[in-house]
């Protein structure tokens, strides 16, 4: 549970990096942009926050910012070598399927919990991303009325995300989590009730 909720707290620990990224690449649209940088972006940078200040609570030697720095430079490559979908549309719709992802994480994350602020918490982050997500699918049929990108296209863009989140950030995260660990102390992560007993403290 330790080692989930640090990669997680790396992968939204880059939200307003990615947020310029995107807002860079995109074409025109004020709406949009409007919305990324005044919600999107804010509100998966607080996820993050609560994560790191739970982990570093619980655990004060692990090396967060040492971890997460190293996790940014590798994340950013991975970003830069996968690019964004083919079309403007089509990536609103990759990051759709992002946000689901999110939510089902935080959903079993939840579920599993046995501490009852823990679980508050990750209800409020699911409801977080099931509600990004409903955004991005806004602005995909906004941009798919235009582009009319097909059902094969949509299908491809749905899959490839997919793939990336899980086997892409989501390893290279848990890969700068392991990396992270104070020397000699190997395995002995704190355990599932010391994160819970630390999250029902912020």
């Amino acid at each position: 549970l330790f080692d989930l909720v640090a990669s997680a707290s790396f992968v939204e620990g880059t939200a307003v990096a990615e947020c310029q990224r995107l807002v860079d690449w995109l074409p025109v649209h004020p709406e949009l942009v409007t919305w990324l940088e005044s919600c999107w972006a804010p509100e998966e940078a607080q996820h993050g926050d609560v994560l790191r200040r739970c982990v570093e609570h619980v655990w004060p030697e692990f090396g967060w910012q040492r971890g997460f720095d190293a996790f940014r430079v590798a994340d950013a490559d991975l970003r830069a070598e996968a690019g964004f979908a083919e079309t403007p549309g089509l990536e609103m719709l990759a990051r759709s399927v992002t946000e689901v992802g999110s939510a089902v994480f935080y959903r079993a994350l939840q579920e599993e919990a046995g501490e009852p602020h823990l679980k508050q918490i990750a209800s409020r982050l699911r409801r977080d991303e099931l509600r990004h997500y409903r955004h991005f699918q806004q602005f995909f049929r906004q941009f798919d009325a235009r582009e009319a990108v097909g059902r094969k296209r949509i299908a491809r863009t749905m899959w490839s995300r997919l793939r990336s989140d899980r086997h892409g950030r989501a390893s290279l995260a848990l890969r700068h989590v392991f990396a992270a660990r104070p020397a000699g102390l190997g395995e002995a992560a704190p355990g599932a009730t010391a994160l819970e007993q630390s999250l029902a403290k912020q």
